[in-house]
């Protein structure tokens, strides 16, 4: 089952370490690894590093999670994938029962993230 949606401000900080357990694009399972790591940089800031490796190679992704509850941006900043939107908020929908990370973006990616 997915995780609980994050209740608002009073949320559980998001910041910490990652392992993927599930990755979608497009609503297709894709197999590979990951790690995420994010950090807090003020109420309902994060910045975010994510590597995840796939048969077509390793891809790199860093920026800025912003918002609460439901309702977050993501920009990407930096990454290797040539497809990706570059400093471009993407509305992103997550859910955090405190152990793990559902992340679902408006652009159709969808992971999983345990924490470690």
């Amino acid at each position: 089952p997915a995780p609980a949606p994050v209740p608002g401000p009073q949320a559980a900080s998001l910041a910490g370490d990652y392992v993927l357990v599930a990755y979608q694009e497009s609503g297709v399972n894709v197999a590979g690894a990951g790690e995420l790591s994010v950090q807090q940089t003020g109420p309902a800031s994060y910045t975010f590093r994510y590597s995840i490796q796939t048969a077509v190679g390793i891809l790199q992704y860093a920026g800025v999670l912003q918002g609460n509850g439901y309702t977050w941006a993501t920009t990407t900043v930096q990454t290797n994938d040539p497809r990706a939107m570059l400093n471009t908020p993407v509305a992103t929908q997550i859910n955090y029962d405190g152990t793990q990370l559902g992340v679902q973006s408006g652009i159709g990616v969808a992971a999983l993230w345990r924490r470690r």
